[in-house]
């Protein structure tokens, strides 16, 4: 990522990783992903519908980890170029306030696979 930024891989889980079992990782300092989410049943439908799939397509690792809704967390994050999240799970509101605020940075889709559709 670079920027010490969270991308924009994030809003919510499903729309971010359109294709997330062929999604490619770019240059990076690690190559694990850390997923962020509310916990519970939802957790559980992102790690066996998303997470176990791409893990055994790429042989990459994917650490789950529990966000309690709290943005300053987020911010600090940012704010100490010390990110540990690469995929959040976030209300809609939380993702406009982020990006607004310059917290998270766009997808680049050029990593992405071109989808069953074509998109």
């Amino acid at each position: 990522m670079g920027t010490g930024k969270i991308a924009c891989k994030i809003a919510c889980l499903f729309t971010a990783v359109i294709g997330f079992a062929s999604f490619s990782f770019p240059a990076q300092a690690h190559t694990d992903l850390t997923v962020v989410n509310w916990g519970g049943d939802a957790a559980r439908a992102q790690m066996l519908a998303l997470v176990r799939p791409f893990e055994q397509a790429t042989g990459k690792s994917v650490n789950m980890d529990h966000y309690s809704g709290d943005l300053q967390v987020i911010r600090d994050q940012v704010d100490a170029e010390n990110v540990k999240w690469d995929v959040l799970d976030l209300e809609y509101s939380d993702l406009i306030r982020l990006c607004t605020e310059g917290y998270l940075e766009p997808i680049d889709y050029s990593y992405l696979s071109v989808g069953a559709d074509g998109t």
